[in-house]
């Protein structure tokens, strides 16, 4: 009742003032509100979407930056100051960061930058920018004018990537690294350990999915060389990756990968690349499979595309497989050969012995060549046991016209004995110029 009258009363607010805060709390919930940058929930958030669904076009890479001797500024600054100059900080990264990166402050000093780009090196200049541009930059805060630089580590994903956090922990150990200089780039590699357990495991499957996506292979190409000198010249092509403390042959690598599912992703990988390399050469070209591809139903009409892309006649190829695979997996070999041999393609095996098993494997599988293990050649001269067991082998196959190599031959005196025993295709690091780099 108002003045002995009965009334109604009524508030009313507007609407879309509600909604308005609703979106400044939404807003406020992903955005720094020292940097006005993104903050870590929101680049994790980011992170995660594409560690999930990465695209197969394009290289992605953390980017995660400190000033450097920062602990010393902070000593010399005031809380303001510092905040300051964390904010000075994080403009300027932004700046040199593209407008579809991701750039967010994650750490109390720390700017990350989630960028994509079409090729690894692409992502090193947007990190080499922000060095220079850091280094170059003056700092003013008040009355103050300081010179500054930053390290920065880099850490990759893709579609082999790990999650999201494992690849900022990634990033953060190798500013650390990048920190210990100063106004240095330090890109994320993992360490591999000699110690054969689960972790060990662990740290090649990590490794092997790094160089995949930062290209870290590499082919050696090996000549094999026919003592007659009219026979079919041959080059073995040999995957290897790089280390900081020496490069790997595949005897490390290629059992973690193929354990693990990786191999095959490791031949799709190299051969395109390798093929291209194949144009023009004069020698058979011997091609290492694994045993995930030889399972691969896909994988022969893929080669098959592979070669007509690349413009390589059939005839120069070799698919190598080892007879452990073949003796395993005899079926899917024989189909692997059914596919490809129509298109020219010869079938080589690899690590052959004179074990019983070995030698009925010829009668089922149609090789054109076969390479002895390398055990059999070492101390061929004093060792009548080896040479009795390639006398045996080269017996086995030339009754079904298939041609002999000596692998890692290790000197000239070993070849008198071999050609004795009936072998005239030698590979090994003695001969001169017998290897090469290609398809980097």
């Amino acid at each position: 009742r108002y003045d002995g009258e009965d009334c109604t009363q009524m508030m009313m607010q507007r609407k879309d003032a509600a909604n308005e805060l609703a979106a400044e709390l939404e807003r406020m919930r992903f955005i720094d509100p020292l940097t006005g940058l993104q903050n870590r929930r929101a680049f994790s958030n980011a992170l995660d979407k594409l560690t999930e669904a990465p695209s197969q076009d394009t290289v992605t890479a953390v980017l995660y930056m400190e000033p450097d001797g920062f602990d010393r500024l902070q000593r010399e600054l005031s809380a303001d100051m510092t905040d300051e100059f964390i904010s000075d900080f994080a403009r300027v990264v932004s700046k040199c960061a593209g407008d579809q990166d991701v750039t967010a402050h994650i750490s109390d000093e720390g700017i990350a930058v989630l960028a994509s780009r079409a090729a690894m090196s692409d992502i090193e200049a947007l990190a080499q920018n922000i060095l220079a541009t850091y280094r170059s930059h003056v700092v003013e805060i008040g009355d103050r004018a300081l010179s500054a630089s930053c390290s920065i580590g880099m850490a990759t994903l893709g579609r082999l990537a790990s999650d999201a956090g494992e690849v900022i922990t990634h990033a953060r150990k190798s500013q650390a690294e990048a920190a210990q200089q100063g106004d240095q780039l330090v890109i994320y590699r993992p360490q591999l350990t000699a110690v054969e357990s689960q972790d060990g495991d662990h740290n090649w499957i990590e490794r092997i999915r790094f160089a995949l996506n930062n290209h870290d292979f590499y082919t050696v190409q090996q000549s094999i060389v026919d003592l007659d000198g009219e026979g079919d010249q041959l080059q073995e092509n040999i995957v290897f990756i790089r280390g900081e403390e020496g490069d790997h042959p595949p005897a490390e690598f290629m059992p973690h990968a193929e354990q693990n599912d990786l191999a095959g992703n490791i031949d799709r990988h190299m051969i395109p690349g390798l093929l291209k390399t194949m144009v023009d050469v004069t020698e058979k070209q011997v091609i290492n499979l694994s045993t995930i591809s030889i399972l691969d139903y896909a994988f022969p009409g893929w080669f098959a595309d592979q070669m007509k892309e690349a413009c390589v006649d059939g005839s120069k190829i070799v698919l190598q497989i080892g007879v452990s695979a073949a003796q395993t997996n005899l079926r899917p070999a024989q189909r692997l050969m059914k596919e490809l041999k129509p298109l020219g393609c010869s079938l080589s095996i690899s690590q052959f012995d004179d074990e019983r098993r070995s030698l009925q494997l010829l009668d089922h599988i149609g090789a054109s060549y076969i390479k002895l293990k390398p055990e059999l050649t070492t101390d061929l001269i004093s060792n009548s046991k080896n040479q009795e067991a390639i006398r045996k082998i080269v017996d086995a196959a030339q009754a079904h016209d298939i041609e002999v190599i000596a692998d890692e031959v290790a000197d000239t005196s070993s070849l008198a004995v071999l050609w004795q025993c009936g072998v005239k295709l030698i590979a090994g690091a003695f001969l001169s110029d017998s290897s090469q780099v290609i398809a980097q």
